[in-house]
């Protein structure tokens, strides 16, 4: 009836009880009468005569059957676990339910951060992760412990040892029995900081491209605007070269010279901003790049030019000094 495996370490124990007295507590099988091993616990004691001499046993010995293979199932699900926390491609730990500390991590999870599994054990998942990103774990924790979820995953910053931040997906799981408080969390983490650079490099060509379709659209408006513009511009000169000439011509009075300043600077403002309107229609205009040459001293003439009114609004006094000999410039 006993298990051949069982018989040794069976006998061996009631030998040492009946001659040492040492307790008689053991597991073991024995067939059924369907011919199927079940696990049994037996427990007894030897009773003695005046001269300490053994001559009965009283025990008692009841089925575990059940028991043991639920102590075997959890062995399997151990190594299992055990054996995928190991071998697993994507980077895992074990953190502690209440206080956040890292009970171990496996050699993806290593790579990852920088530090070793020793280094990290004691650690709190708070010591590696972006101050900003932080919050919103804390939240998630909180609602996983108290089982108000029974997972979360979020996209997060961890500060490797050599202090680089690296984007990842964090998926968070109790681990054990989901009636029961949980006392440790896997955490399963996912690499993305390659994904999150793309990310940013594909939103940055969108800005440059929406700012170029704007510079496209206003570019035309400025071109339509520009034409617009430059007829009753080039009027304003053609009339006050005009009253130049009349003015000029007829016989002196008291407000004459002063109408002559007037109407030139009129004449003058309305030329300058024709060139500014030309030059803008040139800027915007769709045509083959070509190498020019042009005046330093003209550029900046010109750029004084175009500040002139704002800075005599602001009373700003603007110092002009520019050499005569500087050499002309080549610009595409």
């Amino acid at each position: 009836m006993l298990h051949p495996d069982d018989k040794q370490r069976t006998q061996e124990l009631v030998r040492r009880h009946l001659k040492e007295n040492e307790p008689y507590d053991i597991d073991f099988r024995l067939r059924r009468k369907s011919g199927n091993f079940g696990w049994f616990q037996s427990r007894g004691q030897a009773i003695r005569n005046e001269l300490g001499q053994p001559t009965r046993m009283t025990g008692s010995i009841r089925d575990i059957t059940n028991r043991k293979q639920a102590e075997e199932a959890l062995r399997k699900s151990e190594e299992r676990f055990r054996s995928v926390f190991k071998q697993a491609g994507v980077a895992v730990g074990v953190v502690e339910s209440q206080t956040g500390r890292f009970v171990q991590i496996n050699s993806k999870y290593e790579e990852l951060i920088g530090y070793s599994n020793e280094e990290m054990t004691g650690k709190t998942w708070m010591e590696i992760s972006h101050p900003d990103d932080i919050e919103e774990d804390l939240e998630k924790s909180r609602d996983l412990n108290e089982g108000e979820i029974n997972r979360f995953s979020m996209e997060k910053r961890l500060i490797h040892k050599d202090g680089s931040l690296i984007w990842i997906n964090l998926t968070v799981s109790p681990i054990g029995n989901s009636q029961e408080i949980p006392e440790q969390h896997i955490v399963i983490v996912e690499d993305i900081t390659e994904r999150k650079r793309l990310e940013e490099e594909a939103h940055e060509h969108r800005e440059r491209l929406a700012h170029v379709t704007r510079l496209s659209t206003l570019g035309e408006m400025a071109t339509g605007l520009a034409h617009e513009i430059n007829q009753p511009l080039a009027g304003i000169g053609t009339y006050a070269s005009a009253c130049l000439l009349l003015l000029r011509a007829t016989d002196p009075f008291p407000e004459r010279e002063k109408l002559i300043d007037i109407l030139g600077k009129i004449e003058v403002q309305s030329r300058r901003a024709g060139e500014i309107i030309h030059g803008l229609r040139k800027l915007v205009a769709k045509r083959e790049s070509v190498h020019t040459s042009f005046s330093i001293n003209q550029s900046v003439d010109n750029a004084l030019a175009l500040t002139e009114s704002e800075a005599r609004t602001q009373d700003i006094h603007v110092r002009r000094e520019l050499a005569s000999d500087l050499p002309r410039n080549s610009w595409r």
